[in-house]
């Protein structure tokens, strides 16, 4: 299995549990709206994943003491 960005794991599944339709030039998706949170809850904790990984791997070439979780705390915690 290829590797996906939460943005192109987001939309597969936006796209599969939920109904396109389009009406003059604009596409409206059709989602449940427990399935829309469920997604929503999901991608933020895959995209945290990804981030403290990412710093974790890249912190071995640098020296500051912050681990992902914290690095990840200090950076997005308040956005």
């Amino acid at each position: 299995m290829e590797k996906q960005t939460v943005v192109e794991w987001l939309i597969e599944e936006l796209e599969e549990k939920g109904e396109l339709r389009e009406t003059f030039g604009i596409i409206h998706l059709i989602i449940d709206t427990s399935d829309y949170l469920d997604l929503k809850i999901k991608a933020k904790e895959m995209e945290k994943e990804q981030i403290v990984n990412s710093w974790d791997l890249s912190r071995r070439d640098i020296d500051y003491p912050a681990n992902g979780e914290q690095y990840y705390n200090e950076t997005y915690k308040n956005k």
